[in-house]
C-alpha cells in the first residue's frame, strides 16, 4: 500500500524506516527495509534532513552492521530546504565512529531520491562520512529497473552507489555497484558535483580495496557520450560547477 511520512518545519527531520543516532552508541545489527507499493518520505524546512530506509548518524558510536534495503514500486524520498539532505538506503556518518560492516541496497522498481536547496545534498544507496572514522566493508548496491538520484542547489551534490569521505578516514574494502536498466545520477547547481559508482575522498584516508563499477553509457561533464554504450544508457550528468565522477576514485 502507500506509505507517506512528512516534516515539515524549520528544524524538521523526518525518518522513515530508519535508525536515527544523536550523541549515542549503538551495538549490535540495524535492519531498515522499504518496499512495496508507493512509499513516500519528505522533509521540508529550513534544516530539513530526511531519512528513508536508512541509517543516520550524528557525534555517534555504532558497532556491528547496519542494512539498508529500499526497493519494490516506487520509493520516493525528497528533501526541500536551504541545508537539505536526502538520504535512501544510505549511511550518513558526521562526526562519528563506525566498526562493523554497512550494505545499501536499491533495487527492483522506481527509487527516486530528491534533494533541493542551496546545500542539498542527496544519497542513495551511498556511504556519506564527514569528520567521522569508519573499520569495516561497505556495500553499495543499485540495480534492476529505474534508479533516480537528483540533488539540485547552489551547493548540491548527489551520490550514487558511492562512497563520499570528508575529513575521514576509512579502513577495509569497499565495493560500489550500480547496474540495471535505467540509472541517473544528476547533480544540477553552482557546485554540482554527481558521484556515481564512484570513491571521492576530500582530506580523508583510505586503506583496502575498491571496485567499482557503474555502467559505460552517457556521463556529459567528465564527458564520454558519442555511442553512449549503445545505449543501454545509464548516465552520470553534473552541470553548473561541474565534476561528474563516474567509476571513479577521486582524491582532493
Amino acid at each position: 500500500g502507500a506509505v507517506t511520512n512528512v516534516g515539515i518545519g524549520q528544524n524538521t527531520k523526518a525518518n522513515l524506516a530508519s535508525t536515527n543516532l544523536e550523541g549515542s552508541t549503538f551495538k549490535g545489527t540495524a535492519v531498515n527495509v522499504a518496499g512495496g507499493g508507493a512509499v513516500t518520505n519528505v522533509g521540508i524546512g529550513q534544516n530539513t534532513k530526511a531519512n528513508l530506509a536508512s541509517t543516520n548518524l550524528e557525534g555517534s558510536t555504532f558497532k556491528g552492521t547496519a542494512v539498508n534495503v529500499a526497493g519494490g514500486g516506487a520509493v520516493t524520498n525528497v528533501a526541500i530546504g536551504n541545508k537539505a539532505q536526502g538520504n535512501l538506503s544510505a549511511v550518513n556518518a558526521e562526526n562519528s565512529t563506525v566498526n562493523g560492516n554497512v550494505v545499501n541496497v536499491t533495487g527492483a522498481g522506481a527509487a527516486t531520491n530528491v534533494a533541493i536547496g542551496s546545500n542539498a545534498k542527496a544519497n542513495l544507496s551511498s556511504v556519506n562520512l564527514k569528520d567521522s572514522n569508519v573499520t569495516g566493508n561497505i556495500v553499495n548496491a543499485t540495480g534492476a529497473g529505474a534508479a533516480t538520484n537528483v540533488a539540485i542547489g547552489s551547493n548540491a551534490k548527489a551520490n550514487l552507489g558511492s562512497v563520499d569521505l570528508e575529513n575521514s578516514s576509512f579502513r577495509g574494502t569497499i565495493v560500489n555497484s550500480v547496474t540495471g536498466m535505467t540509472a541517473t545520477n544528476a547533480a544540477i547547481g553552482s557546485g554540482s558535483e554527481a558521484n556515481s559508482g564512484s570513491v571521492v575522498m576530500k582530506n580523508s584516508g583510505a586503506s583496502g580495496g575498491v571496485g567499482n563499477h557503474s555502467g559505460s553509457g552517457i556521463i556529459i561533464n567528465d564527458v564520454k557520450m558519442p555511442l553512449s554504450e549503445l545505449t543501454g544508457q545509464n548516465a552520470n550528468i553534473a552541470v553548473g560547477g561541474k565534476t561528474s565522477n563516474k567509476n571513479s576514485v577521486v582524491i582532493k
